[in-house]
């Protein structure tokens, strides 16, 4: 019986975590998306920047890697002055929104 406890509390243990760390990357992921909407890329970016290693620890390597992509076509294109802007900008909020619906919570995240 005392087991059975205690695989019921890890258990339980396991679903706070993971809803805790949904809840997180998908505030950070809002907070970008909603910077992105406004046109405030760079602010965006300082977003992500600073919350890449906690990003690295939980989101796909491929997700990460469309996201970095993304913000150095930004760089390249504010570099260049090509005002591609728009494409970037559409590709920003794509690669964020891949990370958004990864991490939502469901029961596959527990098991």
């Amino acid at each position: 019986m005392g087991n059975f406890i205690t695989a019921l509390i890890l258990l339980l243990a396991i679903g706070i975590f993971t809803a805790v760390n949904s809840s997180i990357l998908c505030s950070l992921c809002d907070e970008m998306l909603s910077l992105v909407e406004r046109g405030d890329i760079d602010g965006a970016i300082a977003v992500w920047e600073e919350n890449k290693g906690y990003f690295s620890l939980f989101v796909r390597d491929a997700e990460i890697d469309s996201v970095s992509a993304e913000i150095e076509k930004q760089r390249a294109s504010t570099a260049n002055g090509d005002g591609n802007t728009a494409e970037v900008e559409s590709g920003l909020r794509d690669a964020i929104n891949e990370i958004l619906d990864s991490e939502k919570v469901n029961l596959s995240d527990i098991f």
